[in-house]
């Protein structure tokens, strides 16, 4: 008896973490595109700095990210995340909107990869 009380108190606390990591990346993605989608065009003298903060939140977010996110997607948004920073420094449009593009999708990626689903 007291093997089946651990298996279902084990199981409980299981449950409660895959959902408690499926909310936070969820979290993250839905501020993170918001952020992304909030910048201003790189013509705009504000956009370089935007951007380049949008990069260190998420160096930040990276490291606790990395414990449940396959390290490939975490790497693939800070690389477009840098490339899309160094366009809006220099001021290039079209590389910009690529890199943001690319942000969003990997972002979408993020959220598909980490969604509670049953597999039977």
């Amino acid at each position: 008896m007291k093997s089946f009380v651990a298996t279902v108190i084990l199981a409980l606390l299981m449950g409660t973490g895959i959902l408690i990591n499926h909310f936070a990346i969820s979290n993250v993605s839905d501020n993170m595109e918001s952020a992304v989608e909030a910048l201003p065009s790189p013509t705009d003298p504000a956009c370089a700095d935007a951007a380049s903060t949008l990069e260190k939140q998420w160096k930040r977010k990276a490291a606790l990210i990395h414990i449940s996110v396959n390290h490939t997607i975490v790497d693939r948004i800070g690389e477009q995340l840098a490339t899309l920073s160094a366009c809006a420094s220099c001021g290039d449009l079209y590389g910009f909107y690529t890199a943001r593009a690319m942000v969003l999708d990997a972002l979408e990626d993020m959220r598909r990869l980490e969604r509670i689903s049953a597999v039977l």
